[in-house]
């Protein structure tokens, strides 16, 4: 039977075909999905269907492809997915208390025959009140779904990869990957950890200074990541840091290009529902914590526990807290109290400069930070890393104990949910936007540009329309966008011109709304006098396309390819997606360019061994030296 492909991006669907029991994966195709004059809603959900099954059939010609796209029909008219705030209430307003089909085109499609077909739903829609509106429109469910409601929203997922090379997790929120983590053994991020270094360089002229914490280049700490009375005028770097002084530091953003570690000397402590600041004296609360009357039972109970415990220091609830139970609250702070006991025992005995103390691992941190009670499930495709996440979520998040599952699929995880093709598409500069429209994504060293287009788009009765209409969809996928390719600095949008000031301020505010749901602190500072947005994104590790990728060689850096390292573990995935699609016993040959072989035969030679040992076979390797870095070829041998 030839391999089934999910033409779309529906959680729904996509649960549905998992319910089947059946094989598949799954490649969303970007179309035009503008209505043709004079199209019937019959024609034009037919249309989409086929033409979504007909991309990628053209992309995966001995795949089986299904397909399939949906549309509202009320008052002669078809009712499509909403453009603004004020499109959504017009859209409920006409649909309040009435009843309205639902077509849905779908399509089935092979290199022999396409066939095709239409069904209709009734659906009678409850009243709505002006405040329901509000209320639901909060919530950011109803952008990009027709009508402005949806029926298939689903619960946020994480899922862990594991390989003995890097971990990767992904966070699936309505069926949509928003946010990528990369964590490679060699190579482990150090933001949280704390160290104990050694003052080498004092700057007067930049108030900052070089200091020595044990990495390949000296770490960097500015006055303002110090400890001084914020009450008074800013010191002289020279009044607080002399060469040769020994601190203790936490390292706040990771080396990022020639820049060596950004420092602190006001350590940050985390756990599940807190944070410790040591040299604080305050108590604060998140603010995504919106009821003063739980903010107020949150404090009281901190000012309590944090006197129980003697524990010197700020207190930061976090979200998380929300609604959770004294005794957690207590446990956590316990958790605090004996760890920073632990730290201030040890900075006193190790040499200079030491790791004082590590911050977790990114499978154990992401849940920390991450989970809550919107994650429906955490799929780990490891046995071991599993097995260390029971413990942990057992003794620190046990809310997520049942939640945490192992993952013993065939088909490897992060294909099953798409997130490898999302992937590929982060690290294109080209964006596309359902409406024809499109992005360009530009990463430099001193900022990010994004530009946005109305491409083929001409959906809009007037260029106003169509300009506003293209301008908010695109508020919702530059959102995603900051936070799956972790953008972060000085980011400049330009977004198209809009003559209207309520145009202008409504895709503003539906702006604020998408970045809500950024775990990253964002700031937009200003639309300047050309109408370019300026944002700041905090950014304290790699974007995506740093880290996986690096300066071509043959354009002199004004493009990107992928690293050997990261060609290399593509072909170790590659291997094991045909080990378990082939019985055969061959081994391999893979083919590829002289800089990936070297790099197999040499740095990941052990990860080789380790490979065939698993998958029992042999792999050879052979050097082609007109290939492009990023390209191989895997042969049976």
């Amino acid at each position: 039977m030839a391999h089934l492909i999910l033409a779309s991006g529906s959680p729904r669907r996509k649960e549905l075909l998992l319910q089947v029991g059946l094989d598949f994966s799954i490649h969303s195709p970007d179309i035009d999905e503008s209505v043709l004059e004079h199209e019937q809603i019959e024609q034009y959900v037919q249309r989409l269907a086929e033409s979504k099954a007909k991309v990628v059939l053209a992309l995966y010609p001995q795949s089986t492809v299904i397909a399939a796209d949906t549309s509202l029909f009320f008052a002669n008219q078809i009712i499509g997915k909403p453009t603004s705030k004020q499109h959504a209430f017009e859209i409920w307003t006409l649909l309040s208390g009435q009843k309205h089909e639902v077509l849905t085109g779908v399509c089935v499609a092979n290199a022999h025959q396409l066939l095709s077909v239409v069904v209709r739903t009734k659906v009678e829609f409850q009243q709505f009140s002006l405040n329901d509106m509000e209320e639901y429109w909060a919530t950011g469910e109803p952008l990009g779904k027709a009508g402005a409601y949806a029926i298939q929203v689903m619960s946020d997922e994480l899922l862990i990869n594991v390989t003995p090379m890097e971990c990767r997790v992904a966070l699936i929120q309505n069926g949509t990957v928003n946010e990528l983590f990369v964590e490679r053994t060699v190579k482990r991020g150090l933001v949280g950890n704390i160290y104990k270094g050694k003052v080498v360089r004092v700057l007067p002229g930049m108030q900052a200074a070089f200091v020595d914490i044990g990495l390949s280049r000296t770490a960097f700490l500015h006055i303002n990541d110090m400890i001084w009375p914020r009450n008074q005028p800013t010191p002289n770097v020279f009044e607080l840091l002399q060469p040769g002084q020994i601190l203790t530091v936490q390292v706040m953003k990771d080396m990022l290009g020639t820049k060596g570690a950004r420092l602190s000397t006001d350590l940050s402590i985390p756990s599940r529902y807190l944070v410790l600041m040591p040299y604080g004296s305050h108590i604060g609360v998140s603010q995504r914590i919106e009821s003063e009357e739980e903010r107020d039972r949150l404090r009281s109970m901190i000012e309590r526990i944090q006197s129980e415990h003697k524990l010197p220091g700020s207190v930061i609830v976090r979200t998380a807290a929300e609604g959770i139970e004294e005794a957690s609250i207590a446990q956590d702070m316990a958790y605090l109290a004996k760890l920073w006991e632990f730290i201030q025992k040890k900075q006193k005995i190790i040499a200079v400069p030491s790791l004082i103390f590590e911050e977790l691992p990114l499978p154990q941190r992401v849940i920390r930070d991450l989970a809550n009670d919107d994650t429906a499930t955490i799929y780990v495709d490891s046995r071991e890393i599993h097995a260390k996440l029971q413990e942990f979520v057992c003794e620190f998040v046990p809310s997520m104990e049942s939640r945490l599952q192992h993952y013993p699929g065939e088909r490897p995880l992060f294909d099953l949910y798409n997130v490898e093709e999302d992937i590929q598409k982060a690290l294109q500069t080209r964006v596309a936007l359902k409406s024809g429209g499109y992005l360009m994504i530009d990463q430099t060293e001193a900022m990010t540009t994004i530009d946005v287009n109305t491409g083929s788009y001409v959906g809009g009765r007037t260029l106003e329309d169509t300009v506003f209409k293209t301008n908010m969809e695109a508020t919702q996928v530059i959102a995603r966008q900051l936070r799956l390719r972790n953008l972060g600095g000085i980011i400049i949008i330009d977004f198209i011109d809009m003559q209207e000031a309520v145009h202008r301020e409504e895709v503003m505010n539906q702006f604020d709304k998408m970045l809500e749901r950024d775990h990253a602190k964002t700031k937009i500072t200003q639309v300047s006098e050309l109408g370019l947005v300026e944002m700041t994104r905090k950014r304290t590790r790699e974007s995506l396309e740093h880290l996986l990728c690096e300066s071509c060689p043959t354009c002199q850096g004004r493009g990107f390819v992928k690293t050997a390292e990261t060609v290399c573990y593509e072909i170790f995935r590659e291997i094991l997606r045909y080990t378990r699609a082939y019985e055969s016993k061959s081994g391999f040959t893979v083919i590829g360019h002289p800089s990936v072989i070297d790099r197999l035969l040499t740095a990941e030679a052990p990860a080789v061994a380790d490979l065939e040992h698993f998958i029992n076979r042999v792999i050879k390797f052979q050097v082609e030296n007109l290939y492009t870095q990023e390209q191989y070829d895997i042969i049976l041998s």
